[in-house]
């Protein structure tokens, strides 16, 4: 009926990707922050064709950072 009336959805599409959950033994935190969706899609993506979870996706980032801290940050 609601079609038949001419009204539409209110409620925008998903445009992030759902997690995958995998179990892990080291102590870990919640950790939220608010980025682009465009960033947060290219991460999902990389993630998942490399294999790994978000938690190592971003344990990769850290280990990068270790290695090049002069590189320089935009802003």
């Amino acid at each position: 009926m609601a079609d038949r009336l001419g009204f539409v959805d209110r409620m925008p599409a998903p445009t992030v990707r759902a997690k995958k959950r995998k179990t892990v033994e080291d102590p870990q935190c919640s950790f939220t922050m608010r980025i682009s969706v465009r960033d947060a899609n290219r991460f999902v993506e990389w993630t998942e064709e490399q294999g790994i979870s978000y938690r190592q996706g971003f344990e990769h980032l850290m280990t990068l950072l270790g290695k090049y801290p002069e590189e320089p940050v935009k802003r």
